[in-house]
């Protein structure tokens, strides 16, 4: 399993540092507000009239029951709230319009946004709400779970340099217009499953900790993670997202490679329904790697056509890693020759990505051959002592019958030269070059061929992913 990481938070907030804070502290923290400096953000019937502040005052009914009180009075200044704390985000949301149809009319283009700035969010329970006025949230920390589950937007939200101390929970939400989260700092976990972006969705600077999900979500343009801190994922989770209405990403996600690199939901064998626990079973453990190499693979087509630096690179690491993960798939499965051929195929031809893998490969079968030559199959390597050296070859070799091939490995003195010729040996059936100065008899022909045929598979295979490389 992965080790979770520390939770990394770029946003000062104004009041406390609740990325610093346990449960137990945020938990105390929240029950502590509204206080003096923060009075609370009111409603008729909201139960809340025999509650008592932290210095003792009673908090009392609220003057009015549409919130309108709580806005500057007249001008441009009236959608506008700051240093409050907000009981119920969705009752002061349905009260802003009430207000909005009253002031402006039923025309939403002419309703000024709903500002918030510097404000305690303790109620965040907007599921299902349709909010038609442009909603802007500017350094607001959110102190309990937030829930825009199934809600719309119709003129965009502005998340600007808030915090979410808690997880945030965007399931099914649908953003008519733009959605900015530009500073945004989730501290718990961010959730966008089937989600709906209409328009420009921006993710500047924004913070995530904890699970981050994407799963089926809907963007109509580009989702750009580049310029994200992604640095306290747990893990990502993309299957089925679509850019553009594509089933794949085609260069849509912009994001670097060592943002999403082991962070993909399942690659370390946790269980899909709970990701902060190993797998249950073998057979939990498969789903989860097998649906990570699908994401892996929709990231790898994503990168390759991509155009930004280094994105060849990703796309090479990223399809790696699919075999990698469908490797361990087969494993799992008990398809133990589909296994080896995958575990072959890397070994020997870097999965046709990497060049270290066939050069590394062609280093150890010429120095293993070698080896076999120089220790088993020394008098069956030999010569023609016509070409040897007389420092290599005995001065006093008497001709073999039949011919001048008088000298053989083992009398090649001293040792290390002995050596040194059967690595050159090796060498030259390797590269299939063939010299013609040393040549195999005997069982040693099985040997040279099995080598020149490795030779030429290995080499090939380099050659082809250096053309590659070289190409892109």
């Amino acid at each position: 399993m992965r080790p979770k990481p520390d939770i990394f938070c770029p946003v000062v907030p104004f009041d406390r540092d609740v990325s610093r804070m346990d449960e137990e502290q945020l938990r105390k923290y929240a029950d502590s507000l509204p206080s003096a400096e923060f009075p609370p953000v009111r409603w008729m019937g909201d139960g809340m009239d025999d509650l008592v502040y932290p210095d003792g005052v009673r908090f009392g009914p609220p003057e009015a029951d549409d919130l309108a009180l709580l806005f500057g009075p007249g001008g441009a200044e009236w959608q506008s709230i700051s240093s409050r704390t907000v009981i119920d985000l969705g009752a002061l949301a349905a009260a802003f319009e009430k207000r909005c149809l009253a002031e402006a009319g039923p025309d939403r283009r002419a309703w000024p946004p709903m500002v918030l700035m510097r404000c305690l969010i303790k109620g965040c329970n907007v599921d299902g709400v349709t909010a038609g006025a442009h909603v802007r949230l500017l350094t607001c920390v959110f102190l309990e779970k937030a829930r825009f589950g199934f809600s719309r937007f119709a003129r965009g939200i502005d998340l600007l340099g808030s915090i979410f101390a808690r997880e945030a929970q965007f399931t099914g939400t649908t953003v008519e217009d733009h959605a900015h989260f530009q500073a945004v700092a989730f501290l718990r976990g961010a959730w966008f499953h089937e989600t709906r972006f209409e328009g420009d969705t921006r993710f500047n600077e924004t913070a995530f900790n904890g699970p981050l999900s994407f799963e089926h979500a809907r963007l109509a343009e580009t989702l750009d993670l580049s310029h994200a801190f992604l640095q306290g994922v747990e893990w990502i989770n993309l299957a089925g997202m679509r850019v553009g209405g594509r089933t794949s990403l085609t260069g849509d996600l912009r994001a670097r490679l060592e943002q999403v690199q082991g962070r993909i939901l399942g690659e370390h064998g946790q269980g899909l329904s709970a990701p902060d626990k190993p797998a249950a079973s073998r057979h939990a453990r498969e789903e989860a790697v097998a649906y990570a190499a699908d994401q892996y693979s929709v990231l790898a087509g994503n990168f390759a056509t991509s155009s930004g630096p280094g994105s060849w690179r990703a796309a090479d690491w990223c399809h790696s890693r699919y075999l990698d993960l469908w490797r361990q798939v087969a494993w799992l499965r008990g398809d133990y020759w589909a296994w080896l051929k995958g575990f072959l195929f890397k070994i020997c031809l870097g999965n046709g990505i990497w060049l270290k893998y066939p050069l590394e490969l062609a280093i150890v079968v010429i120095l293993g051959f070698g080896l076999i030559y120089v220790a088993g199959f020394s008098p069956d390597i030999r010569a023609d002592a016509r070409v040897l050296s007389s420092e290599h070859a005995p001065a006093a070799v008497a001709p073999a019958a039949g011919g001048p091939d008088a000298c053989s490995l083992s009398e090649i003195q001293p040792a290390y030269v002995r050596v040194a010729t059967a690595l050159y040996f090796s060498a030259i059936t390797f590269t299939t070059v063939g010299y013609g100065d040393w040549h195999p008899v005997g069982w040693a022909r099985l040997f040279a061929a099995t080598e020149a045929l490795s030779g030429i598979t290995i080499m090939s295979a380099f050659t082809v992913i250096l053309v590659r490389k070289i190409i892109r």
